[in-house]
């Protein structure tokens, strides 16, 4: 599997926002079979002190006001997470995500830490894009967010956001045959 889908959990809304988790997963674009997973928590005062990544009290707000907290949870240094993913996403052909959110997110946390991001630019691709062009209307914060436990946890959001994607990947490889 090469396809990669990536999340991210933050305490703000910018580019510049601290990191608090790291999710992905390995998938089959055409099947739904998850491959190898990715979940690290981030300590929020490695991402704040350690690397001036920035936070929105809003943000900080809506995180409280959450029951799932397992961000809080064995958390690990910015640098350290940043460079198990870099082993991680290695081998990920297209990296998959809300790209206009996670990608500059992460793109300006390697770049404060000095790493490099673990897949070239050109390698990443927008879900929402893809949902578009497949005709596959959904909205992830209402239909996924009711009831959902496990919502703002990076790993099953990836799940989550596979489920759909591979809906959309079929249904344009149906209409392209």
């Amino acid at each position: 599997m090469k396809d990669l889908m990536l999340d991210i959990e933050t305490m703000g809304n910018r580019s510049t926002s601290a990191i608090i988790q790291v999710g992905a997963c390995y998938f089959n674009r055409y099947t739904g079979e998850i491959g190898e997973t990715f979940l690290e928590n981030i300590l929020l005062k490695s991402s704040m002190e350690d690397w001036g990544l920035t936070v929105d009290s809003s943000t900080i707000q809506w995180w409280m006001e959450q029951d799932n907290k397992s961000w809080m949870k064995d958390g690990k240094e910015l640098m350290n997470v940043l460079s198990y993913f870099q082993g991680f996403a290695k081998e990920a052909k297209y990296a998959w995500s809300h790209s206009t959110f996670d990608i500059p997110v992460l793109c300006n946390a390697y770049n404060v830490v000095g790493l490099a991001l673990p897949f070239h630019y050109r390698l990443t691709r927008d879900i929402r894009t893809l949902t578009h062009l497949a005709n596959v209307p959904k909205n992830e914060t209402t239909e996924k967010r009711k009831g959902d436990a496990d919502s703002h946890n990076a790993l099953n959001d990836c799940l989550y956001q596979v489920k759909y994607c591979v809906e959309c990947f079929n249904k344009l490889r149906k209409e392209t045959v």
